[in-house]
């Protein structure tokens, strides 16, 4: 799920090989602009379809990762968005997807190969720029630091899930510098900055951990195991003020959290199914949040009645 810089439509990937783009103000019963993304019958996972969707920031194009660690580039500019570039399939899952906040670096995985490849935009084209292989690792989920210096990543151990770490690359060094800045328990699904950059987030079975964005000391943490029976976390989201956290998970919740009472303020109603909540992303002026589900639904929430838009 990924909003526009706009706020005023939001795109979403989906197992039926596609890319939607939503208009905010749309009624029920608009399908959106529907775009192709077709999936290799070689991927390691059949059947997820588009894992990944991000808008640049400067929202003139928008970029979607497939199963089989493809990507597409999409011209945004004019009312019927057009293919402008694609990458060859790879073979892992594109699960993360990460623009640096000027617009000028892309950071993309592909999960099971422990591969980070990071692109730069040069003279309207994404150019492959570096690639960062690591075999014995699968890696989740990428976040650029407000000053686009730093990636940050959650990182998995194969074939020990009991194993994780956070990862930190300088991407000013070519190739990128990594370094394991925190150890986890657990693997970390989801990792995000917050806006300032002072603080790392990341979600773990049964709770958020909050980290000094410098140390990788944890300054706080969100007890979801007590929340919900559901352990594992997804998905983790600053909003664009910094003072709350969006998390949804298999519990198929969607919850608000205060970051300076570390308490849930919100648990959005509406959002249950059997299968989780995967994706959310809040809207440029943190009043929307928009959810993506296994089930195939999206729901946009709007944060301060708690009602779906």
């Amino acid at each position: 799920m990924s909003f526009s810089p706009t706020g005023k439509v939001f795109a979403s990937g989906g197992g039926d090989e596609t890319i939607r783009i939503w208009k905010v103000e749309s009624k029920n019963g608009d399908n959106g602009i529907v775009l192709p993304h077709p999936i290799s019958k070689d991927a390691l996972v059949r059947g997820a379809g588009v894992v990944q969707v991000a808008f640049v920031p400067n929202g003139k194009m928008l970029v979607s990762g497939g199963a089989d660690g493809s990507l597409r580039f999409w011209d945004m500019t004019s009312e019927k968005p057009r293919l402008r570039q694609e990458t060859p399939a790879g073979k892992g899952l594109a699960t993360s997807l990460a623009f640096s906040p000027d617009g000028k670096l892309l950071a993309a995985t592909e999960r099971q190969l422990g591969i980070m490849r990071l692109w730069e935009i040069r003279d309207s084209k994404f150019v492959n720029l570096d690639i960062s292989t690591n075999n014995n690792n699968e890696i989740f989920s990428l976040d650029f630091s407000p000053d686009g210096k730093t990636l940050v990543a959650g990182v998995g151990v194969k074939g020990n899930p009991d194993k994780g770490a956070i990862w930190l690359w300088d991407v000013t060094k070519r190739p990128a510098v990594k370094r394991v800045f925190v150890e986890t328990e657990n693997v970390p699904r989801s990792v995000c900055y917050s806006p300032d950059g002072e603080l790392i987030a990341y979600g773990d079975i049964g709770i958020v951990r909050i980290l000094n964005g410098r140390t990788g000391q944890q300054q706080g943490f969100f007890d979801c195991e007590a929340a919900s029976p559901d352990k594992l976390v997804i998905s983790v989201k600053f909003s664009p003020n910094g003072r709350f956290l969006a998390t949804c998970g298999y519990d198929s919740t969607v919850r608000i959290w205060d970051i300076a009472s570390l308490k849930s303020i919100h648990v959005f109603s509406g959002a249950d199914n059997s299968e989780g909540v995967e994706q959310v992303d809040f809207s440029p002026d943190g009043t929307l949040l928009v959810s993506g589900a296994k089930d195939k639904s999206v729901r946009l929430w709007n944060l301060w009645s708690n009602t779906t838009e």
